[in-house]
């Protein structure tokens, strides 16, 4: 049995923003480029003690102020730990090359505009399903447009088919603002026949300062799902 679970407050529904949205174009978005992440550096550096490569992301992601999104499936075993030194001459490209060899499970792309740290093997699939459209609105908080994806039928309908259990929950996504970078400016925003995946980059992007995280997390037969931050 699927059990479906939205944290967020109600806002306005999907309809009613259709008529408004503009097509979210890489043109329109803030993004990141493999070009810049090479001329960019950390301030100072980094040094990371002994922890899980969600860690690791979540540290440089967060210092670098880039839109991006990660996806971790952890099964019943602990996740793998280790210590990551990233000296302030290293640029983010080679900070993020780092952590892939470091952390044998995942490679680096810049998708969409946006800094995804993805599984090399085992994507979840659902991150694959087909979004025919979506609108969102920004001057609404990230974790509502986020939460409108996942209400999609097709979505849902895809998570049945998969047979998830579980519930997915969406808390509020924490924002990290880029600093001397103008932001988009809060309008409504759209996406038309493009992958789950693509729409929450999409998403990440047109907010300018967002990242998110998706795990999925395996015990058994049952799958827990879980939008974080």
């Amino acid at each position: 049995m699927l059990k479906n679970k939205i944290a967020i407050p109600a806002f306005l529904a999907q309809f009613s923003l259709a008529g408004l949205a503009q097509e979210a174009l890489p043109k329109d978005l803030v993004l990141t480029t493999r070009a810049e992440l090479e001329r960019a550096h950390l301030p100072g550096g980094m040094d990371l003690k002994s922890g899980p490569l969600a860690e690791a992301y979540d540290s440089v992601v967060l210092a670098a102020r880039l839109p991006a999104g990660a996806v971790f499936v952890y099964g019943c075993e602990a996740p793998a730990q280790a210590i990551m030194s990233i000296p302030s001459t290293d640029s983010l490209a080679s900070a993020f090359d780092l952590m892939a060899t470091v952390y044998s499970t995942h490679n680096w792309a810049v998708r969409d505009g946006v800094v995804n740290l993805l599984p090399k093997e085992h994507l979840p699939a659902i991150l694959d399903a087909p979004v025919e459209r979506i609108a969102w609105d920004t001057n609404e908080a990230a974790s509502a447009s986020v939460g409108r994806v996942f209400d999609l039928s097709a979505i849902k309908r895809r998570s049945v088919e998969l047979g998830t259990t579980g519930e997915t929950v969406i808390p509020g996504l924490q924002q990290a603002p880029r600093v001397g970078v103008p932001l988009p400016k809060g309008r409504v925003w759209k996406a038309e026949n493009v992958t789950l995946l693509t729409a929450l980059n999409r998403i990440a992007a047109s907010y300018g300062d967002v990242r998110w995280v998706y795990e999925e997390r395996s015990y058994g037969t049952k799958t827990l799902r879980v939008w974080e931050h």
